[in-house]
């Protein structure tokens, strides 16, 4: 499974499927996975699913794709479930509860921090110009 690239965001996880906790996630995950699709945001994250027998191809293939470019690197050394999340070259862990409406607030929180556009020299001198013009049509 390689993640494509033309996605914004990537979320994921890494689970053995013997593991009670992963088991427990299951549901959870889905219904996290169903919200993102169903609301808009289906075309900006793309979700990575790894089971533990498929870590040693598909991790990997997640460093040197979607992580080619970032000085950290895709690792499930904590346990099962590793859950991630990459915006760019950025991978983030998520540490909180496993509960769905937990994890649709951190990949939200995730997803509003995207950077605004700078305003250049050349954009503020328009926008004071045209300030200046309306001025002068109200008097």
């Amino acid at each position: 499974m390689n993640a494509p690239v033309a996605y914004k965001y990537h979320m994921g996880k890494v689970y053995a499927s013997w593991c009670p906790h992963c088991i427990t996630l299951e549901p959870k995950w889905d219904y996290m996975k169903n919200y993102f699709q169903n609301n808009n945001n289906g075309g900006k994250v793309n979700f990575i699913e790894i089971e533990q027998s498929q870590m040693e191809d598909e991790i990997p293939k997640i460093n040197n794709g979607i992580l080619a470019n970032s000085t950290e690197k895709l690792s499930a050394d904590k346990g099962f479930p590793t859950i991630f999340f990459v915006d760019g070259d950025k991978l983030e862990y998520y540490e909180g509860p496993r509960e769905s409406k937990k994890m649709i607030q951190w990949v939200s929180s995730k997803m509003r921090k995207m950077k605004k556009p700078r305003k250049t020299k050349k954009m503020r001198k328009m926008r004071k110009n045209r300030k200046t013009n309306r001025n002068r049509h109200s008097k």
